[in-house]
């Protein structure tokens, strides 16, 4: 959670990761 504060845009290509992996 933290690091999405710091870095927003580590969250979307926290999603598209998760996206593509699934």
């Amino acid at each position: 959670g933290y690091v999405v504060l710091n870095r927003p845009w580590a969250f979307v290509q926290w999603l598209q990761k998760a996206t593509i992996e699934e």
